[in-house]
């Protein structure tokens, strides 16, 4: 990839980012969590974008078009991974990394964020809303 094709229309994106990001952000964070753990260097955030809109696994806008696991598994050079809904969150495993779903009924608006980490600072959601459901990634094998 040129230097051209790595940065141009890169500041549009990210403005068009601040409703549909984070989602995709937060799989990139489970995924650097998941590179960690194993010794790997953490995602290059220009290239997963990059690379997840040439795949169609993203839209212009950051919204993942589909359960997250194929985005996972690109950012973890090929693990396989499988996703579980849940109303509340028990007991986690080693190879469960989780994720929150909020809702505010006030905006209509959802925002996802994990238990330690938000890539959205002081959200209305999280401070108006509730916990929808949480999400259980699982890396397979």
């Amino acid at each position: 990839m040129t230097v051209k094709e790595r940065y141009d229309g890169l500041q549009t994106l990210f403005l068009s980012a601040h409703q549909s990001a984070c989602h995709f952000l937060t799989l990139c964070s489970i995924a650097d969590e998941y590179r960690v753990d194993h010794k790997l260097p953490y995602v290059d955030l220009i290239w997963a974008i990059r690379t997840c809109r040439s795949k169609g696994l993203i839209d212009d806008e950051f919204y993942v078009k589909d359960d997250g696991c194929k985005v996972l598994k690109l950012l973890t050079d090929g693990q396989k991974w499988s996703r579980k809904d849940v109303a509340k969150l028990g007991k986690v495993g080693d190879n469960d990394y989780t994720e929150a779903e909020w809702f505010n009924p006030r905006t209509g608006f959802t925002h996802f964020r994990r238990r330690y980490v938000d890539t959205l600072r002081d959200s209305v959601t999280v401070a108006e809303g509730y916990i929808k459901q949480y999400r259980i990634y699982t890396v397979e094998g």
